[in-house]
């Protein structure tokens, strides 16, 4: 409880020159009243700030070459104490 956390995507083939993007990370219980991860360049730094077990969502952009690319969305869960 009371942690900083940063959020970063990395694209791990080293031939490629696309970069994936992290877009949003939802709401989430464990996130308080102002802890809610927030863009800060190419990361999202949120705080922890309930305790408690919640999942949320994170949704980040993978470019294809020559096109839009694709959103991919996950769902992890987070343990605070």
């Amino acid at each position: 409880k009371g942690s900083v956390i940063q959020w970063d995507v990395y694209n791990i083939d080293p031939t490629s020159t696309l970069t994936p993007q992290l877009t949003s990370i939802a709401n989430a219980s464990v996130w308080g009243a102002s802890g809610q991860p927030q863009a800060s360049g190419s990361s999202f730094i949120g705080q922890a700030q309930q305790a408690g077990e919640a999942s949320y969502q994170i949704s980040f952009n993978v470019p294809q070459q020559g096109g839009a690319g694709i959103t991919i969305r996950v769902d992890p869960s987070m343990t605070v104490q």
